[in-house]
Formats: C-alpha cells, structure tokens, sequence
C-alpha cells in the first residue's frame, strides 16, 4: 500500500467513525420538548421530524459529528484543541490514539490486559449462548439449530442480503446501458474527458437514488415474507418511527445540534434531496472507498482499443519500440497482468495474453508517412511537444488484441464495454448501504426480535 493509499484509508476510517460509530449515542436524560418545535422556528406543529426514513439514532448521530466540527471551526486551532479533538473523535480512532500512547508495548501483552479483555468477550458469548438456549433451543436440538439457521437466513435473506443485491445488481445493468451507449451511439470513450464526468454523474447521483429505491425493495419483500406484526417489529428495529425530544435545560447544548441539522434533517419528501446530511454521508464515503481501490470515473465508460483502455496503468507497464516483445517482457507483462488484467476490458489474463504497443504500431506509421511531406507542421509539433512517437508495452487479452487488429486495418472507431468486470471499487456502489445496515440497524435484533417472548 502506497502512501496515497494510507492516507485515503485513514479518512474512510475516520469518517466511517465520524458518520457512524457516533451514532450509537445514547442520551438517558429527560425530554419535554419535541425536537421539530426547534425545526419549525417555535412552532408547535405536530409533525414527526422523519418516519421510516431516518435509520435508528441519525439525529444523534448528527448532534455528536457536528459537535466535533463545530468546536474546531469556531476556535483557533492549538496543540490542547487539537488532543479535545482527538478525545471527543470516533471510539476507533480514540482507541487508537489511547493504544498509541501505550509506555511500552509489553503493556498490551500484560497478563492483566489480556484477562480484561478475554473476560468482557467471555461474556458476550455466554449472553449469546443463553438467549439461543431460551429463544431457540427448546425441544428437539437438532431442529433447533436447523430451525435457527432457517430464521437467521430467511431474516437476513429478506432485511439485507435483498436490498444490497438488489442495488448492487440495479447499479450493475444501469453501467451495461450506459457503456453500450457510449459504445454505440454517443462514440464516448475512457480516453475523453466526459467519460469522468459520465462516471462522476452515475455514482454520485444515480446511484444514490439506486440505493434509495432499493430500501422501497427491502420493506416490499419484508411485508410479502412475514405478517403484519413482524412487518412493524422489523420497521421499528430498522427505522426511527417517533419524535425525538430534547430536554429545555439543555438548550445551549443543543444549539449546535440545531444549527447542523436545520439544513441535514429531511423528512419523507425531500429525502430525495442531494443537499442533505445523508448525501453528503454518501459522497464522502463512497468516493473514499471508491478512491481507495483505484476507482477512476472513466472507468465506467468503454474502452478505445487504440488507445489504453480504462484499466491501463503506466507504471505497469514497459517502454518499447515497434519491435514485438521478447520472452523477457513478457514474463514481466504477465506479472503486471495478475494486477491489472487486460488493459482495455478487465478480463484477467492467464496464458493467453500478448503484449499490446500503445499507440498500435499502424498508426505510428501512418503518422510518421503523413507527417514526411508536412515537415513546416512538424516543426511546429515538436516545438510545442505535440509529436510523439513513442510507444508502451501493456497485457492484452486475445480477443482484445483481434478486434484492435480490425480497427486500425479498417480504420474505424471501436469501443469495448467491459461492464462483466468487477473488481473492489465496483463495490462502492453499496458500501454507504453496508455500513448503515452494519452500524445504524440494530442487526441482532432482527435475528432475535422474539427474545421479549421468553418466558
């Protein structure tokens, strides 16, 4: 992992912590006044701040990131500041700072140190144990544990696994349309400039919306798979279904929290909204994943077999002249290749693969050929470093290498979508969905939610 990479971790770490580890807050204090009296300027309209579209504890989850930036932005940054940010930062970082600052690293392999923490795990597992004993484990143990495994598929099939694939699935046939158009119709490749914006438009925006019609899936299956009673048990564990109040001696703390959530907070209709705390959320974090597993936007256009393709990468690849590849670079090139695949659609290459000149040999010489009679316009070219010759070496796969071939001896435009291709970055596509299911769902509910009914 290079430095560039680190870094980017960092962040998503620090705002996956900032955007959701914080909204575990757990405030136990007295309320008397409905939140959205503060939202509609003192006055008392009886209206729910959000129903069924705000996940468990967002609000707080907004009060506790904002409160963070709000003391950085409205003092002076200093050494001390600097340590009360970090404290009142994420549990994770927190935890990381603490374990940091450790004397010595022999403390952390104490004997003292490694029984707390052997102990606080010890009983989590014999809570788990017993609530599977008493919820499930009440006749016969083999259809027990075979009646557990079923609910615990059936809860998850139907309240996660559905609305993720559902949307990763959605995203996925939305690229296919969208490369093959590129391909067909618009002539757009990952070479021109548009294709960023093109990417930049389909996961930033369409994909939101994706995310957002997929949680209209999710609850259409959950009220099709269970009855009415668990419809509302489920919606009360996934969703936020009551006021929030606050309490009216609390009012300076809350200010802060007013100030940032006045303009995030969204209701049922304008959930859709991009200019919201929830989008915002999704943009940071998606983009960062994104960035992280080398996601460029182009990459969600076609490939111009001239040119190299959208999974290209200069610094895996060699310097070469018009000559084939010797056996030496292509062992190099099949190294590159188990990174990178097929420079120009994606596809892993295993034997079958050849080393790809970059621009074509064909059309080096038919550059050097035009350009002999117009040497007033070379000079000029070379002058201002526009005449360039020089070729690199990239994996290509068989098929690629064929269609290329056709192209440059028929000179005529040729993209290649390589929307079957997955790798990491695809994945960004329902990552802010993973982590609110993950971090902002109370996911042990949904596979104990009959736990009240033990006797």
């Amino acid at each position: 992992m290079n430095l560039f990479s680190f870094l980017i971790f960092l962040l998503l770490l620090f705002f996956i912590n900032l955007f959701f580890v914080k909204s575990n807050f757990k405030n136990d204090e007295s309320y008397n006044i409905p939140l959205n009296v503060l939202f509609n300027k003192g006055k008392n309209i009886r209206k729910r701040v959000c129903n069924e579209c705000f996940y468990k504890n967002e609000v707080s989850l907004i009060f506790n990131s904002c409160k963070v930036l709000e003391n950085v932005k409205n003092n002076n940054l200093n050494k001390a500041k600097i340590m009360s940010f970090i404290r009142q930062s994420p549990k994770m970082i927190k935890s990381y700072v603490t374990l940091k600052y450790k004397s010595r690293f022999s403390e952390i392999l104490s004997a003292k140190y490694i029984k707390k923490f052997l102990s606080s795990k010890k009983m989590l597992i014999f809570d788990v144990l017993f609530l599977l004993g008493k919820t499930y484990f009440k006749y016969n143990i083999m259809l027990s544990i075979l009646a557990l495994f079923k609910t615990i598929f059936i809860r998850f099939l139907a309240v996660y696994i559905t609305q993720l694939l559902s949307s990763f699935l959605l995203f996925h046939y939305v690229n296919m349309f969208s490369q093959r158009t590129q391909a067909y119709i618009l002539f757009i490749s990952g070479s021109n400039y548009s294709s960023r914006i093109i990417g930049f438009f389909q996961l930033n925006i369409i994909n939101y919306y994706i995310n957002i019609f997929s949680e209209a899936v999710q609850i259409g299956l959950i009220r099709i798979l269970f009855n009415q009673y668990e419809v509302e048990k489920i919606k009360s564990i996934l969703y936020n279904s009551s006021d929030y109040y606050i309490n009216t001696t609390l009012t300076n703390k809350y200010s802060i929290m007013y100030q940032c959530t006045k303009r995030f907070v969204i209701s049922r209709f304008n959930k859709l909204s991009i200019f919201t705390f929830n989008y915002l959320r999704y943009f940071v974090l998606t983009n960062l994943f994104f960035k992280l597993f080398e996601g460029t936007y182009n990459k969600y256009s076609p490939s111009d077999v001239k040119m190299p393709g959208v999974y290209s990468d200069k610094k895996k690849s060699l310097n070469k002249d018009m000559k084939y590849a010797t056996k030496r670079e292509i062992n190099i090139l099949k190294n590159f290749c188990k990174d990178t695949g097929c420079h120009t659609c994606g596809m892993t290459c295993h034997e079958k693969f050849i080393g790809d000149h970059q621009p074509p040999v064909q059309i080096i010489k038919d550059m050097v050929n035009y350009y002999k009679k117009r040497k007033f316009i070379l000079y000029f070219l070379k002058l201002f470093k526009l005449y360039d010759t020089k070729q690199r070496l990239y994996p290509q796969c068989i098929r690629c290498s064929q269609l290329q071939s056709a192209s440059v001896r028929c000179k005529k435009l040729r993209l290649i979508p390589h929307y079957k291709t997955i790798r990491m970055f695809h994945y960004s596509s329902i990552f802010h969905l993973f982590l609110k299911m993950l971090l902002l769902t109370n996911w042990k509910q949904i596979i104990f939610w009959d736990k009240n009914s033990i006797n």
